[in-house]
């Protein structure tokens, strides 16, 4: 109870402050839940200062932080994204970001208009470049909440999605939105993966864990390769 009130989630300490911020961290790594709560029950009967302090606290990170509700740590969200090369601003107004095309020839993408809540990954290093010759490490996450964009790559791999799957998924720079953002009152900006490419995650996974086998993809044939087949096979 005494310490409660230098703990990150009142706000920054300093001096000795600072040393009972960091006796807080260590006692509350090893407390009970409920021990947490009871603390914050009697802070707040007790102390309304540090109540206060704490919630005006809690209101700035739901603001301006990002909530990773398995592992209950606060990421930072990266708003400098002006330089980054999948992104643009158009004259009209809005953002737009990068949108590759490796299949048709002479094309290599286009730029699409980002919708509020979309979430996406990219790889602004790496534009032209097919989904299984990046790194995990090359794929970044973005996503628009209130006309803003920034980048959130550690929020989004932490519990929605890695680069590798995001790769495995074909959503580099893909033209679909790979998860969405929302606004909760409680946690702040919640995402989630997108349902149709939760789907095919899901789908994958069982397909793994059942042991079977992905389907080879069909091969193509010429013309003359397909006619000399059904010759072969006396039609």
């Amino acid at each position: 109870l005494f310490l409660r009130p230098y703990s990150p989630d009142v706000g920054r300490a300093t001096g000795v402050g600072a040393v009972w911020a960091f006796l807080w961290s260590v006692l509350s790594t090893f407390a009970a839940p409920e021990t947490i709560e009871d603390v914050d029950a009697n802070l707040r009967a007790t102390n309304g200062a540090a109540a206060a302090a704490m919630d005006a606290e809690d209101d700035r990170k739901r603001r301006t932080m990002l909530w990773c509700p398995e592992s209950g740590t606060w990421f930072a969200r990266d708003t400098k994204v002006r330089g980054c090369p999948s992104l643009r601003w158009p004259e009209g107004g809005g953002v737009e970001r990068w949108v590759k095309n490796l299949k048709t020839k002479g094309q290599a993408g286009a730029w699409a208009r980002v919708k509020e809540g979309d979430g996406w990954a990219s790889a602004p290093g790496f534009l032209g470049t097919n989904n299984e010759d990046l790194a995990d490490t090359d794929v970044r996450f973005y996503c628009l909440h209130d006309g803003k964009p920034f980048e959130c790559t550690g929020w989004i791999a932490s519990h929605i999605c890695s680069g590798a799957a995001a790769r495995e998924l074909g959503a580099v720079d893909g033209p679909k939105p790979l998860f969405r953002v929302a606004a909760d009152e409680t946690q702040g900006l919640v995402a989630a993966l997108d349902r149709k490419m939760g789907s095919i995650l899901a789908s994958r996974a069982g397909a793994d864990a059942g042991g079977r086998k992905a389907k080879a993809p069909k091969e193509k044939m010429s013309r003359a390769d397909k006619k000399a087949k059904k010759q072969a096979y006396g039609r």
